[in-house]
């Protein structure tokens, strides 16, 4: 893989990392991450 290609791979693990949440509550930092779960089964959710 040449330069212009780890550079690209580079920006997308950057990106990724900008989209990660995090919201500060006095003084500890929260960090969050939400995703899509309609594959998981209702008995799983309802843990």
């Amino acid at each position: 893989m040449g330069r212009i290609g780890l550079l690209l791979l580079s920006m997308c693990f950057a990106v990724q990392a900008m989209a990660a949440g995090a919201t500060q509550v006095g003084g500890t930092v929260v960090n969050y991450n939400a995703f899509m779960t309609n594959f998981l089964s209702p008995e799983i959710t309802a843990r």
